[in-house]
C-alpha cells in the first residue's frame, strides 16, 4: 500500500487536529514537522523571492563570467526560498512572517 504525506494542524495542546480532515488517517504518524522544513515567509515575500530568482537566473544566463555564476547562485537560492517558504535567516533571527493561523503543523500518511 502506498503512503502520501499530508500535513495536519495541530491544536493548542500539540495534538493533530482531525476535526478538518474528512477522512480516517493512517495512524502511523510522522511527528511534528521540523522548524527548519516550516514555512516562516508570508505570501508576497515567497512570490518576490521566486520572481526575483528566476530573474537573477535568467540575468546570468546572459553572462558568461564569474559574476554570471554568482548570480546564477543567488537566484538558485532566491527561488529555494520561494519554493519552500522557509528562510534559514529569519528562523536564525525568530522572525516568522507566515500566516499566524498556520501554526505548528504534524506530519501524518495516508493511503493514497
Amino acid at each position: 500500500m502506498k503512503l502520501k504525506p499530508v500535513r495536519f494542524q495541530q491544536t493548542r495542546q500539540g495534538v493533530r487536529d482531525l476535526d478538518q480532515w474528512k477522512d480516517p488517517p493512517f495512524p502511523a504518524s510522522g511527528g511534528p514537522i521540523p522548524a527548519s522544513a516550516r514555512p516562516n515567509l508570508s505570501e508576497w515575500e515567497r512570490a518576490l523571492s521566486f520572481i526575483a530568482g528566476a530573474g537573477l537566473i535568467g540575468a546570468s544566463l546572459a553572462q558568461r563570467s564569474i559574476g554570471g555564476l554568482f548570480l546564477g547562485f543567488v537566484g538558485t537560492a532566491l527561488v529555494q526560498r520561494g519554493w519552500t517558504g522557509h528562510c534559514s535567516l529569519y528562523q536564525a533571527i525568530g522572525r516568522n512572517s507566515a500566516d499566524p493561523a498556520q501554526g505548528p503543523q504534524e506530519m501524518a500518511y495516508v493511503p493514497n
